[in-house]
């Protein structure tokens, strides 16, 4: 944290916002994939039950 301190003193406010937007896209993926993997589950679950 103490570099993003530095960059916050230095006056470089868009290098922060880069960064805070990339950590924001990939926290944004992770969410999608993990709720892409749910509703995949569950499709198969309802498959997987109506057979049995």
């Amino acid at each position: 944290m103490s570099a993003l301190r530095l960059l916050a003193e230095d006056g470089s406010d868009e290098i922060l916002r880069e960064l805070l937007v990339d950590r924001l896209a990939k926290i944004g993926i992770v969410i999608v994939g993990l709720l892409l993997l749910g509703v995949g589950m569950a499709l198969i679950w309802r498959r997987v039950s109506r057979r049995g």
